[in-house]
């Protein structure tokens, strides 16, 4: 089994003859493995994959935001080929106003399609510093104030659709955010 080999120094040696000499971080249950600090050099490689970048961002605490806006801290512990991702000890960050709350989520998975952002941060600075300027408040407090604010936004939406209808202008509603 694999597991045994993770975070050993180990020699890959490819079906093609490439060989790598480096430290196992994880591997999938396809056996695809990730080597931090490979030495392709030592005997002629050629390049890894190009996440082979993420291996530095592995046992680190980072901040991840997806696509749809959504925003995830907790410690990197592996990844694939396609930058699919599994944080650890995971929670969301929900902002709303000056007011946010973190909500628990575990070990999380995310498909690298969706990670727009992601970085390394210091956890104890990142509480020191750069949430002081907002109010921590419980997770109902905020959902409340998350569902107003959406309401808001609809309705800002409609308005804006129903003067553009007006004004003879046609297009795609779905996009009037960008307006």
């Amino acid at each position: 089994s694999l597991v045994d080999e993770v975070d050993q120094d180990i020699l890959l040696v490819l079906r093609d003859g490439r060989k790598f000499v480096g430290t196992m971080r994880c591997f999938d249950k396809w056996a695809n493995i990730v080597i931090e600090n490979a030495d392709k050099n030592m005997f002629g490689g050629t390049q890894l994959n190009a996440t082979v970048s993420l291996v530095d961002e592995v046992d680190q605490d980072i901040l991840l935001v997806l696509r749809d806006g959504r925003k995830f801290v907790g410690t990197m512990r592996c990844f694939d080929k396609w930058a699919n991702i599994v944080i650890e000890n995971a929670f969301e960050r929900i902002f709303v106003g000056n007011k946010y709350c973190e909500i628990p989520r575990g070990v999380f998975m995310v498909r690298g399609e969706n990670v727009v952002l992601l970085g390394a941060i210091d956890v104890v600075k990142d509480r020191d510093v750069s949430l002081s300027q907002w109010e921590k408040v419980p997770e109902d407090e905020l959902m409340e104030l998350y569902r107003a604010e959406k309401e808001k936004r609809e309705r800002e939406k409609n308005l804006k659709r129903q003067l553009c209808i007006e004004r003879g202008l046609h297009g795609d509603w779905e996009d009037l955010e960008n307006f």
